[in-house]
């Protein structure tokens, strides 16, 4: 378990150090980012379709910039995405006003707005107890994380692109990792941006 932590740590940190702008091309400024590439501007400004136990809401990513932020594609279809929200809203809670966990219900999944409304006021599936935002209808994490299996996990901080895990790597103990380097990192950007201001 330590070597896998060992090693998931040292991919996040990689993902740091080789960071590079994702292109903006014409009128659609979202296209793929890989792990060390920047989400465009326009991404943290979009607004999506939220829902909050069931409650429909507009959501733009900005709103939660400066946390760790964690993506899970679903499906209503998918059990063992369904059966690890408890661990995310354990991740959550371990690490209030510092991490946000975001599941992302994209188009193609065959699961709609209304449907998961629907859901959520009947109580059926189990996934209607979760506290945690869903992101119903998505098409622009979508572009961005292109993927072929279900659960996926993006982790964001800083505006980068951190890891693309699967299930067994999110853990209470990675992300308290992944804090600590933002932590390391925010504190150096501090004393760079005193530094500056105090020599100009």
């Amino acid at each position: 378990m330590m070597i896998k932590n060992i090693c998931f740590v040292l991919f996040a940190l990689l993902g740091t150090f080789g960071a590079v702008s994702a292109q903006v091309l014409g009128p659609d400024p979202v296209v793929s980012v890989p792990v060390g590439g920047q989400l465009p501007k326009a991404f943290w400004d979009f607004k999506h379709a939220l829902l909050e136990r069931g409650n429909p809401k507009e959501y733009v990513l900005s709103s939660d910039r400066g946390k760790l932020i964690i993506v899970d594609f679903w499906a209503t279809w998918c059990g063992s995405c369904i059966k690890r929200f408890p661990k995310l809203e354990e991740i959550e809670q371990a690490f209030p006003g510092k991490v946000k966990v975001l599941l992302v219900n994209s188009v193609g999944t065959g699961d709609t707005q209304e449907s998961l409304i629907s859901r959520f006021k009947s109580g059926l599936g189990t996934f209607t107890s979760t506290g945690l935002s869903v992101i119903v209808g998505d098409t622009v994490f979508l572009k961005a994380f292109p993927h072929k299996a279900l659960p996926h996990y993006v982790w964001i901080a800083d505006g980068d692109v951190r890891a693309i895990t699967t299930a067994e790597l999110l853990t209470v103990e990675n992300v308290g990792l992944i804090l600590e380097h933002m932590d390391v990192l925010n504190v150096r950007k501090k004393k760079i941006e005193a530094f500056k201001t105090k020599n100009n």
